[in-house]
């Protein structure tokens, strides 16, 4: 097992810079009085900054770099919102109004305004009085940005805001579960960053580099839970032999690795091809088939993970139980795979 390759998909220098800026951040096991450093500790490295333009107060980087960020940081299993903080919300905000735009890049850069985005989810609907759920970091967020449809708009609401009302608990990797109900009249006061077919297409170039990025994260965290799988396994004895000298879990380990190259590949092949190119022209199609195998693998990964290394596998004494719940709440960020089957059909 000493021939595996988890090399990374995107920039090196980037991806190990990002994966010991929060190896720095987050002990292992996770201290609880130290999570909710990771946000303001992210912030402070620019990374939700990275993709505003710099006459907005922004760094002006490209893609690419959030790409490797977000790889280098999943491999921790921080409790943040890598892909909507570091990628979809600044992406989003980059087509405000100006005067917007620079208000949330200096709130984002004191960490005065924590941004949250929330999927899709149709006016009627919330003017109804039905409930947003949507996942941020450790620290509760304190703006909203909302994906509406039926009519298209881009909606940031102030969260301290008359007639918004909203509760927090925690979710299975340990961010923040903000359940969100609005008056009409709150909804209509919230600042609209696009309206109509401007926003329709915002909203659906969001959600594929928000996929597309989340299917890269999947795979990061599945690469390091294989690869401290693979350390256990040629450590631990049992009946005097190593664990991976077992016939029957050196082949249950390669199937299972087998089918990681095939989702590292296919997200390998999306980000040089399609979404490092043109974020808004990437095909759906090839956006869902990568978030389809990458969810797939989560479940199955996390699931062998625990059964390689038995019942410590489900405490914090290794980590791997932190990985394995990122996996499983990672692959719920974007949709479910019954959500992505109906995107493949969509584009087909």
């Amino acid at each position: 097992m000493s021939t595996l390759d988890f090399a990374p998909m995107t920039d090196p220098q980037i991806f190990a810079e990002a994966d010991r800026f929060v190896a720095s951040l987050i002990p292992e096991p996770l201290a609880p009085e130290t999570s909710t450093q990771t946000w303001a500790g992210m912030t402070e490295m620019g990374w939700p900054l990275c993709l505003l333009p710099e006459e907005a107060g922004g760094l002006g980087a490209d893609l690419a770099t959030v790409a490797a960020i977000v790889e280098g940081a999943a491999r921790h299993a921080p409790a943040a919102p890598l892909v909507a903080g570091c990628a979809v919300v600044p992406w989003l905000l980059s087509a405000a109004p100006a005067d917007l735009r620079e208000a949330a890049t200096a709130g984002i850069a004191d960490n005065s305004w924590r941004i949250a985005y929330s999927r899709p989810v149709f006016s009627a609907a919330l003017r109804g009085g039905e409930t947003v759920v949507t996942p941020f970091g450790h620290d509760a967020p304190t703006h909203v940005l909302l994906a509406l449809e039926a009519p298209a708009e881009l909606v940031l609401v102030d969260l301290s805001a008359a007639g918004v009302s909203h509760s927090v608990s925690r979710s299975l990797d340990g961010r923040c579960s903000l359940q969100l109900s609005l008056s009409g009249e709150a909804l209509a006061q919230g600042r609209r960053l696009a309206e109509g077919d401007a926003a329709a297409r915002l909203i659906a170039a969001a959600e594929d580099l928000g996929a597309g990025l989340t299917a890269l994260e999947i795979v990061s965290l599945a690469g390091v839970a294989l690869k401290r799988t693979a350390e256990y396994l040629g450590e631990r004895e049992q009946f005097g032999a190593k664990l991976a000298s077992f016939q029957v879990l050196r082949q249950r380990f390669a199937a299972v690795y087998a089918d990681y190259l095939n989702a590292r590949a296919l997200c390998f092949t999306l980000f040089n091809q399609n979404l490092l190119e043109n974020a808004e022209a990437a095909p759906q199609r090839q956006v869902a088939l990568a978030y389809l195998l990458a969810v797939r693998q989560a479940h199955q990964i996390a699931q062998q993970v625990i059964q390689f290394h038995g019942g410590i596998g489900v405490t914090e004494e290794l980590g791997v139980s932190r990985l394995n719940r990122r996996l499983l709440a990672a692959a719920y960020d974007f949709g479910s795979a019954d959500d992505a089957v109906e995107q493949l059909i969509a584009a087909a």
